[in-house]
């Protein structure tokens, strides 16, 4: 058996089932299985029947975000829509990372007081303490000392591109 965490509270023996099915005809397209510790966008390399020849195309997909890096997404023609759910935010009392302007081409995360910083994807943007202390906003952004901080999950910029679509 195979162990893995989707979260801090739940955790995953064994293996995981993966069904794809059409929304309109509830009918099951491809099924797969992997351990619980595999990424589920793996699963997708490894359907036994191609979906390209089982019909009719596809004019939407909706996924799970962790299915986002799969085969299907990545080499998905321009005209199929992708739909994901957003990932909850968490912050507490303070303004949510959305509150703040991503730049995704240049690399430049815009907070408060029009403060901007740089950031590579998957890292952690630290704002300057002493930035934060001196912004008339702070109460609203953060309550640390050190400053507000902010990640930019691996993920975002795909998250963005399917968003806007």
């Amino acid at each position: 058996m195979r162990h893995a965490r989707k979260s801090r509270s739940q955790r995953i023996d064994g293996y995981k089932r993966h069904v794809l099915p059409n929304l309109d005809t509830r009918l099951v397209r491809a099924v797969g299985v992997t351990p619980a510790n595999a990424p589920e966008a793996s699963v997708t390399d490894s359907f036994p029947v191609p979906l390209e020849s089982q019909g009719p195309q596809w004019v939407e997909l909706h996924s799970d975000q962790g299915y986002l890096h799969s085969r299907l997404v990545r080499e998905r023609p321009p005209e199929l829509a992708v739909y994901c759910k957003a990932w909850s935010v968490r912050h507490g009392a303070s303004f949510p990372k959305t509150a703040f302007t991503l730049d995704w081409e240049a690399g430049i995360i815009r907070g408060p007081n029009a403060v901007t910083i740089s950031f590579k994807v998957g890292s952690v943007v630290y704002f300057p303490a002493a930035v934060c202390a001196a912004c008339p906003f702070r109460g609203q952004y953060t309550s640390s000392a050190q400053g507000r901080s902010v990640s930019i999950h691996p993920d975002e910029p795909l998250l963005q591109e399917v968003w806007q679509r």
